[in-house]
């Protein structure tokens, strides 16, 4: 019965094994600064996202991000 058990125990340990991945058999990035996100994103909400977020963008808004992007190529940001 002893012999049995050990025997599971080893063949269940050799499954899990395995089984078992690594990242980068997976082709998964395995770092961060891999991850490339791009989100597409029309002027109207970005504006309002960036002012007071009541679902329309203003013309101060509006304003505030064609001065951004007449100086600036891409934004980074976050939002809820």
């Amino acid at each position: 019965m002893q012999t049995i058990k050990i025997s599971f125990l080893v063949i269940f340990s050799l499954f899990c094994m395995n089984s078992c991945k690594n990242s980068t058999e997976t082709n998964e990035p395995t770092n961060e600064e891999e991850v490339v996100v791009d989100v597409e994103i029309s002027k109207e909400t970005l504006a309002d996202e960036l002012g007071d977020e009541n679902g329309v963008a203003s013309s101060y808004e509006l304003d505030y991000i064609d001065e951004y992007f007449n100086t600036n190529e891409e934004m980074w940001l976050i939002t809820g």
